[in-house]
């Protein structure tokens, strides 16, 4: 399981927890993971770091966070994958912030590298999406939103040009982003540090080669949204 993957000495999720913990806005971390028994271990992880942690479907991701929601009663969703861990947690706070003000139902901020941003979602919305949809097999859900049609989304627009590298890949799907990734935390963590967006990058400037590590892998694609009409 990826999340579990060592970096640094630590599973993955374990550092997105930390990170996690230092954006000031959101008030409430909830490790959301399946029923599988495989799974025990990330419910493990989250006691071990004093969050709540939510099981639900293997498959349906968006089910799985708007029950997630429900649950812990909380109105709006950052949904922070388990496979980014250098997540940025001043653009948590900066896409949080930005979503209340504009009124959206969903919140996108592509700019920064791929695996560095958050979306931004109301926990309304999503229900909304899990009654309307005709697939139960859901993992990349952000176009239900963006490409329905009953939806107001937005997105919020990076000031600092610096950090708005969309061509940088700090995801992890494949052994090469886990490479790159291992190589970053090996050149950049400290356990009393926490390793910056701006030094990621510009560590990468400074050493093509790493980027070049994962430049082959492509992002995949949403598969065509299937929804109900609104009754």
């Amino acid at each position: 399981m990826k999340a579990l993957a060592p970096i640094s000495g630590k599973p993955m999720i374990a550092h997105i927890i930390e990170r996690l913990k230092l954006a000031r806005v959101p008030r409430k971390i909830v490790l959301a993971t399946t029923e599988h028994e495989s799974d025990n271990a990330l419910a493990d992880i989250a006691v071990r770091y004093d969050i709540p942690c939510f099981r639900g479907s293997e498959s349906d991701l968006l089910d799985r966070l708007w029950r997630a929601a429900e649950t812990h009663d909380i109105d709006v969703v950052v949904n922070a994958s388990g496979d980014n861990p250098l997540i940025e947690p001043e653009y948590v706070d900066n896409a949080v912030k930005f979503h209340l003000r504009s009124g959206a139902d969903y919140t996108s901020c592509t700019d920064l590298p791929i695996g560095a941003y958050v979306y931004v979602v109301n926990r309304g919305a999503l229900e909304k999406v899990c009654r309307l949809k005709e697939t139960d097999d859901v993992e990349i859900w952000g176009v239900y939103f963006t490409e329905s049609g009953i939806f107001r989304c937005e997105r919020m627009r990076v000031r600092d040009p610096y950090v708005c590298r969309s061509d940088i890949r700090l995801t992890v799907d494949t052994p090469e982003d886990l490479e790159l990734i291992r190589r970053i935390y090996g050149e950049l963590y400290k356990p009393d540090h926490t390793v910056k967006l701006r030094e990621v990058i510009e560590l990468l400037d400074r050493n093509p080669e790493l980027a070049e590590i994962n430049r082959h892998v492509q992002q995949r694609e949403a598969p065509p949204i299937r929804l109900r009409a609104e009754e």
